[in-house]
């Protein structure tokens, strides 16, 4: 079945059936505000997968990845005048009263008793999944969307169809709300906004902040999100500008959106700062987590990898340095003592 939504210069279409999460979901106007980030972004979106494929023409002919300020080339979409980590007067938005504490954040799904679940585990913050954790099938998504406004709305229940049992979000404490949508890399499969695939990453983002942004501005809280499987800073940037339109468009201030980079690639450990300066306006800081190499060439596996505690201790002077927060990185917090506060940030000016 296909269910279109158009304007003069968009046309969305809904290649899949209109399930009744779809049928709430998937309203003219929600559909319109996707259509709108997915024809203004796209061209850029896929001029960075291919800038991704260059680079890995690059590794296989022997080229190793490097801090942004040593690069001498001007290949694809790098820019090599980069200044964001020689500049020391740039700091991140303050952090929201609400995500002051993530000490202890987890991450799931987004089915219904999931989510209630997760809300309820006593963790920080609980990060709400359509990445990894959820397989991008048509009712996973759009039943996880609907998910997820009822949790904002504060109505969301479940009740488990073998033992009657009824789980709710309890009133007196949850976690904080983030959301994960999938990859830039990511299609979804099920929309076509003018003749091409939607992307997964708009789709996800798009659908949860038209439905729920006012409904959390108006609890004190806000969109927050985790951008996965960035390879650079000017992937980054395609998530900042992708913000600001959206905030634009439906009239909230901008900075209302903020976000939290998973370092999940070997690439973007070397532009830790330069995406922190591109997200500036609306960062959460930066969650490292890089535990492959998939985008580099076999010869370069043998190249060797700085210790675990040399990678968190770069990590955390760059969020010093910056003034933002590191997630679950690991157990040392803001707290930390002053000695190991000055280490950092003369790490940090390396």
């Amino acid at each position: 079945m296909q269910v279109g939504s158009s304007s003069s210069s968009v046309k969305v279409e809904v290649h899949a059936p209109i399930c009744s999460a779809a049928a709430e979901m998937l309203t003219p106007d929600a559909l319109r505000f996707v259509g709108f980030l997915c024809h203004k972004f796209e061209d850029r979106r896929r001029a960075l997968l291919e800038a991704r494929v260059t680079r890995a023409v690059e590794f296989d002919s022997g080229d190793t990845p490097h801090f942004v300020g040593s690069d001498t080339l001007n290949v694809g979409l790098r820019e090599p005048s980069s200044t964001a980590a020689q500049n020391p007067h740039w700091r991140c938005a303050p952090i929201p009263a609400d995500v002051l504490d993530r000490r202890v954040e987890i991450t799931g799904p987004v089915d219904r008793k999931m989510v209630i679940n997760g809300l309820n585990s006593g963790a920080n913050v609980y990060m709400a999944d359509f990445e990894d954790s959820t397989s991008p099938t048509w009712s996973n998504l759009t039943e996880g969307q609907r998910n997820l406004r009822d949790a904002v709305k504060g109505t969301i229940s479940y009740t488990n169809p073998k033992t009657g049992k009824v789980y709710e979000v309890r009133k007196d404490k949850s976690a904080v709300l983030f959301v994960r949508p999938r990859g830039w890399h990511l299609d979804e499969a099920h929309v076509t906004v003018n003749g091409r695939l939607a992307s997964g990453s708009l789709f996800d983002f798009g659908l949860y902040f038209y439905h729920n942004v006012h409904t959390l501005l108006s609890k004190n809280t806000g969109p927050y999100f985790y951008l996965p499987k960035l390879e650079g800073y000017l992937e980054a940037r395609l998530w900042n500008d992708v913000f600001k339109a959206a905030q634009l468009y439906l009239g909230v201030p901008i900075g209302t959106i903020r976000a939290t980079v998973l370092l999940e690639t070997i690439t973007a450990a070397f532009e830790m700062e330069e995406m922190l300066y591109e997200l500036r306006d609306h960062s959460l800081g930066l969650n490292w987590y890089v535990s492959n190499s998939h985008s580099l060439s076999t010869a370069m596996q043998s190249i060797p990898i700085p210790s675990l505690t040399h990678h968190i201790y770069v990590v955390y002077a760059c969020i010093f340095k910056r003034e933002v927060d590191a997630g679950t990185i690991c157990s040392l917090t803001l707290k930390s003592s002053s000695a190991t506060r000055t280490r950092l940030l003369q790490i940090g000016s390396i």
